[in-house]
């Protein structure tokens, strides 16, 4: 079986948006993912990510956000 890990690490700053997008979809296309899970994938994380970016943390305060992307194969 073949398991193959990434991590993102960035701010929880909505203009880093597309850098997590981007990440995804790279790694999931390199991994043959269906382009139908990735575009399902990547409306989840944004939902996820903008909402960390804009509620997780008081005003004014700034977060880190950490991606980890697990890929298995059977």
């Amino acid at each position: 079986m073949k398991n193959t890990g990434k991590t993102l690490i960035l701010d929880a700053d909505l203009g880093n948006l597309d850098d997590v997008l981007s990440f995804l979809q790279k790694n999931l296309a390199e991994n043959d993912c269906p382009d139908k899970i990735i575009s399902q994938i990547c409306i989840s994380a944004e939902e996820i990510f903008v909402n960390v970016a804009n509620y997780a943390y008081p005003s004014g305060e700034r977060g880190i956000c950490e991606l980890e992307l697990q890929i298995s194969e059977k």
